[in-house]
C-alpha cells in the first residue's frame, strides 16, 4: 500500500492511516516454532526462519588433523609448529574461517612466524577440503612473507677473531673480578661448534655415548631443544635433529684433545657440554650475558652464537672441502649451505680457454 501511495503521489505522512493495517496483519499472521505463515493467492505457505550456521569447531578438528598425522595432540613432545599455532586458534575462539587472513595480519608476527602459522593454517585448511568440511582454502591467496636475513648477526668469524674469541674465554680474559662464574667453562662448547659447525640445541644435547672413541668419530643424532616454555633445562626436549638424519663428525687431534677431559667418569647418557655445576647449557643465557659481551670487549662486531656454524662452513670449503661434504657434517642439503652458511672472499677464477 504504502509502495502505491507513493507512485500515485498520495502518501500520507504521518503513516496515520498504516497503523491500523500493521496492527490488522499482525493479529492474522502467527509466527511459531521458527515458521512464519505469509498468505499468497489465498495460499499459506511455510518459510522456515533463516538462522546462521553454527561455526566449525575448528579447534577440536585441529586436534583431529594432528592424530590424522600420527601425533598425540596432548603429548608435551608436540612440536611448537603446532601447539603455538593451537593456542592461536584458541585466542581466536569460535570465528568465520573466511576471516582468517584478518586474523592472521592482526597479530603482531615476524616474517618466520607469519610463515610458520601461515603454512600450518595451510595444510590444516586443506586436510578440512579434503573431508568437505570447507569448500576451499581461506588461505590460498595468502603468500608467505619474505625474511629479510639478518646476516650480519651471523657473518662468520675471521681467522684472527676466531683465535681471540677462544683465547679470551679459555684465559678468562674478561671475566669479572668478583664474578662467581668463569668464562672459561664456555671454551670447550665454543671451540667445539666452531670445529664441528653443529647446531646451538646438537651440541648440548651431546652425550658422552655419543664420541666413539672406538671408529674416532662423533655421532650426530639428538638436539636438547627449546620449547615454549624457555631455554632453560627444565624446558628443553630431547628431539631428533632438525632434519632428523644422524651423521658421524670423524675427530681430528684438536676434537681429541678436547673432548677426552670431558667425558672423564661420566656415564653414557651425561652431556659432554656442562657448566662448572655441571648443569646444562643454556645458549640463550650464555650469548646475552657472556658470549656478546666479550665480543663488545674484543672490538669485534656483535654476532649470534650461531655465527659458530657460519664460521665452519665457510672455513670448510675454503680448506677445500667439497659442498656436498660440508652439507653432510652440518646435517644439512646442499642448497641451504650454499644460500646460508658459505660466505667467502672475492676469488679471481680463471676461465678455461678454448683451445
Amino acid at each position: 500500500m504504502i509502495a502505491n501511495n507513493m507512485v500515485t503521489k498520495t502518501l500520507n505522512e504521518s503513516f496515520e492511516q498504516y497503523k491500523a493495517l500493521v496492527a490488522q496483519l499482525s493479529q492474522q499472521h502467527s509466527c511459531k516454532d521458527g515458521l512464519i505463515n505469509i498468505p499468497v493467492n489465498q495460499t499459506l505457505h511455510k518459510v522456515a526462519l533463516a538462522s546462521p550456521e553454527p561455526p566449525i569447531p575448528l579447534l577440536e578438528y585441529f586436534n583431529r588433523y594432528l592424530a590424522a598425522k600420527s601425533m598425540d595432540p596432548h603429548s608435551e613432545e608436540l612440536s611448537s609448529y603446532y601447539t603455538q599455532t593451537r593456542s592461536m586458534l584458541q585466542k581466536w575462539g569460535s570465528f568465520d574461517p573466511n576471516d582468517t587472513s584478518i586474523l592472521l595480519s592482526r597479530e603482531r608476527f615476524g616474517p618466520k612466524t607469519f610463515n610458520d602459522r601461515r603454512n600450518c593454517l595451510f595444510k590444516f585448511f586443506d586436510w578440512l577440503v579434503r573431508k568437505g568440511k570447507l569448500s576451499d582454502n581461506p588461505l590460498a591467496d595468502v603468500s608467505a612473507k619474505k625474511r629479510q636475513r639478518n646476516a650480519e648477526q651471523r657473518k662468520p668469524f675471521t681467522e684472527r677473531e676466531v683465535a681471540v674469541i677462544l683465547e679470551a674465554l679459555k684465559t678468562d680474559r674478561f671475566r669479572k673480578k668478583y664474578s662467581r662464574y668463569s668464562h672459561a667453562q664456555y671454551y670447550p662448547f665454543v671451540a667445539f661448534m666452531i670445529q664441528t659447525g653443529v647446531r646451538n640445541a646438537e651440541a648440548i644435547g651431546l652425550q658422552v655415548r655419543d664420541v666413539l672413541w672406538s671408529t674416532g668419530e662423533i655421532t650426530i643424532c639428538r638436539a636438547l631443544a627449546r620449547t615454549s616454555k624457555g631455554t632453560n633445562e627444565a624446558a628443553r626436549k630431547e628431539k631428533g635433529t632438525k632434519t632428523n638424519n644422524v651423521r658421524f663428525i670423524p675427530m681430528n687431534a684438536f676434537l681429541t684433545d678436547l673432548l677426552k677431559p670431558l667425558c672423564i667418569d661420566k656415564k653414557g647418557t651425561d652431556l659432554v657440554f656442562t657448566t662448572e655445576q655441571g648443569r646444562m647449557i643454556d645458549d640463550r643465557m650464555f650469548q646475552r650475558r657472556t658470549f656478546k659481551p666479550l665480543l663488545k670487549e674484543l672490538k669485534i662486531q656483535e654476532r649470534d652464537l650461531y655465527a659458530c656454524r657460519h664460521t665452519f662452513a665457510t672455513r670448510a670449503v675454503l680448506a677445500g672441502i667439497k659442498a656436498h661434504e660440508v652439507a653432510y657434517l652440518m646435517g644439512d642439503n646442499l642448497q641451504t649451505v650454499i644460500a646460508n652458511y658459505y660466505h667467502k672472499e672475492k676469488v679471481t677464477v680463471a676461465l678455461p680457454e678454448l683451445a
